[in-house]
């Protein structure tokens, strides 16, 4: 679980590569130690144009 929550961390550049994973996944190195405070995820909402929205299908 601690693997999993580490891929998904909200900031990319703190998110292990697919090495780490294997390597901790293989018991070849130990566990990261979680943060005590996860930052909270932010999502932006697409603005939508006027020409998309007189666009017909």
């Amino acid at each position: 679980m601690t693997t999993g929550l580490w891929c998904m961390h909200p900031d990319p550049e703190l998110r292990p590569s697919i090495r780490q994973v294997s390597q901790v996944l293989n018991f070849e190195t130990s566990l990261p130690i979680p943060p005590s405070k996860m930052p909270r995820a932010s999502y932006l909402i697409p603005l939508i144009s006027s020409s998309d929205e007189n666009t017909d299908s």
